[in-house]
């Protein structure tokens, strides 16, 4: 499970060998955080929460 300071995830591998890591909010953040940790294209970030137009 990969560890994001202050933030509840959840993780899972999927068939294409990504992981998807899925929490509560994520501005951009910790894609970034996990894109420059394990390289690009190896977790995908899914944000619950989503704004609000």
């Amino acid at each position: 499970m990969i560890g994001l300071p202050g933030m509840l995830q959840v993780g899972s591998g999927n068939p294409d060998n990504q992981v998807e890591l899925t929490v509560f909010h994520d501005d951009g953040r910790y894609q970034r955080w996990v894109d420059a940790e394990y390289g690009e294209g190896v977790v995908e970030v899914t944000s619950i929460l989503q704004p609000v137009d």
